[in-house]
């Protein structure tokens, strides 16, 4: 379940297109019909995404070779995409837990004396 949550917002994202630094540009280019110019488009942008936007890039790419019928480079984006989503998915949620944890068991004891825990 939280495997599809996270491949949905990922894929929402992508659609949005609010990764690329210049968004209606793509667009533009795809609106025209001209997969060339937006492919070569996108990979001019690559550096703009910044250094931690890797995944946001992939599904964009992913995106823009599907709409072009360019079935086998989406399949390979969405696919490196999904990997990193993979190996990122753990380090933020051990993070998220970590810092959680002294909040949880902080807000447990409040109220309560060293012996009456």
């Amino acid at each position: 379940m939280m495997h599809f949550l996270v491949r949905s917002i990922i894929l929402c994202a992508a659609l949005i297109g609010c990764a690329a630094p210049n968004p209606k540009a793509l667009q533009y280019s795809l609106e025209a019909g001209n997969c060339a110019n937006t492919t070569h488009l996108l990979e001019q942008e690559r550096g703009k995404y910044g250094g931690n936007s890797e995944l946001l890039f992939l599904m964009d790419a992913g995106m823009v070779h599907l709409q072009c019928g360019n079935y086998a480079l989406a399949q390979e984006h969405f696919h490196n995409a999904e990997q990193l989503a993979d190996a990122l998915w753990p380090k933020v949620s051990v993070v998220r837990q970590a810092h959680f944890l002294p909040a949880i068991t902080f807000s447990n004891t409040r109220g309560k004396t060293m012996s009456g825990l």
